[in-house]
């Protein structure tokens, strides 16, 4: 199933209905081996996956990577989810614990001094934004959610007029719309 995971992949096999759709929809479909589907969850997740891996210490490399391991895991996860409207969590854990396994075999390579335990500290605090972070998202609203991650997350990150195109906004309405979801990401984010 790991043939599905391409970077940039575009939108072959996905229609309207796959970019409407929720996650947990399309978990169901690509578990049925519906590869629109799949690429849909690629497309929606990559670019926070890949976020975290660089929050991480990887490099863009490493980080492209620990992207395709976990996207990788999720094919083979899909028929064993039970929650597809967690599965970008999903994938921020897989993607976090594999950077961290990366790192630390690193470490075990190195010739040089042990590990610095207060960058490490750093490290876990950068993670730890990271995480909170794609978790203040799941709580928007989700036309909210779909805009920030539109304009944010995605690999490339849409531009004003394809973002339009896509989430059938007027184009002028964007800057306020983000404005104010970016304040409501803010709210949460400091609540919690």
């Amino acid at each position: 199933m790991s043939h599905w995971v391409v970077m940039g992949a575009g939108r072959r096999t996905r229609s309207a209905r796959h970019r409407l759709a929720p996650d947990r929809d399309l978990v169901r479909l690509a578990g049925g081996g519906d590869a629109g589907a799949f690429e849909e969850l690629v497309d929606r997740h990559q670019r926070v996956v890949f976020s975290v891996a660089r929050s991480c210490g990887l490099g863009h490399d490493d980080a492209a990577d620990v992207t395709q391991v976990a996207f990788a895991a999720l094919a083979d996860a899909l028929p064993r989810l039970d929650d597809g409207d967690r599965v970008r969590s999903w994938l921020c854990t897989v993607a976090r614990r594999h950077s961290w396994r990366v790192l630390a075999r690193r470490d075990r390579e190195s010739l040089g001094d042990p590990p610095d335990r207060a960058a490490d500290g750093d490290l876990a605090g950068r993670v730890e934004a990271v995480v909170d972070l794609v978790g203040a998202l799941e709580q928007l609203r989700p036309r909210c959610r779909d805009l920030l991650t539109a304009l944010y997350f995605r690999e490339p990150p849409l531009d004003y007029a394809d973002a339009s195109v896509e989430l059938t906004m007027p184009i002028g309405s964007i800057g306020p719309t983000r404005a104010r979801c970016l304040d409501q990401l803010r709210t949460i984010v400091e609540a919690g």
